[in-house]
């Protein structure tokens, strides 16, 4: 996909977040990728680069989290039955989730 096929309106001096979808093919070769986003308003234009590392995982095809952002752990001690976020155990299943 082209990604000048998106496009959003900033007005000057305001700050806007954009989140990017990255869609790694299944079967990929692990290891580090490099690569540029660019963004443009009239002629001026920024590139900012990327790095981003496959890891030798399959993930299944439906999603069920579109967007964490992690204010507070509460929730997630409580469903996995976690008491504190000095265990070893909370640090496993946040690695797992990370």
């Amino acid at each position: 996909m082209d990604v000048r096929d998106r496009q959003c309106a900033v007005t000057k001096g305001s700050l806007k977040a954009v989140y990017l979808a990255v869609s790694i093919p299944a079967g990929a070769e692990p290891g580090e990728y490099r690569g540029t986003v660019e963004a443009g308003a009239g002629s001026d234009s920024a590139s900012l680069p990327v790095t981003l590392t496959v890891y030798p995982l399959t993930l299944p095809d439906t999603r069920h989290v579109m967007v964490t952002e992690w204010f507070s752990t509460g929730v997630f001690k409580k469903f996995h039955g976690v008491d504190s976020d000095q265990s070893d155990r909370y640090w496993q299943i946040l690695r797992a989730y990370a």
